[in-house]
């Protein structure tokens, strides 16, 4: 099982995961997402936010813009980070269960993840 967040505005994911208010946390497991929530989060700086995923147990970070401080500090906790994901965060949680996100080390894509966006047809945008 994995648990997986997602920072999301209007159910698409978030622009910038340090102004999101919502994440969308799920736990994947055999190729489904087994269960899904939403999260909501008081902004009060980047420390808390990754207090915030270390203790709902995240093991995978979907997100679109993340800061470099942000990004390097979950890394040390464990946490992997799939960054510059964009679209609709039930589609992308749904591709990423089944392995079809660009960027997950369990795809057969071998793409990177720079700019797909899962509108429509998961395309990416340059």
């Amino acid at each position: 099982m994995v648990r997986v967040a997602i920072p999301v505005f209007g159910g698409r994911i978030s622009n910038r995961l340090d102004c999101s208010e919502r994440f969308v946390l799920a736990t994947v497991d055999a190729g489904r997402v087994a269960s899904r929530e939403s999260i909501r989060w008081v902004r009060t700086g980047p420390t808390s936010l990754i207090t915030l995923l270390i203790d709902m147990g995240v093991d995978v970070l979907i997100c679109n813009g993340i800061t470099g401080f942000i990004s390097r500090r979950l890394a040390r906790t464990g946490i992997r980070v799939i960054p510059w994901v964009s679209g609709d965060a039930d589609t992308v949680l749904d591709r990423f269960a089944r392995g079809q996100l660009p960027g997950d080390d369990t795809s057969s894509e071998t793409e990177n993840t720079a700019g797909w966006d899962a509108g429509g047809n998961g395309r990416h945008h340059s």
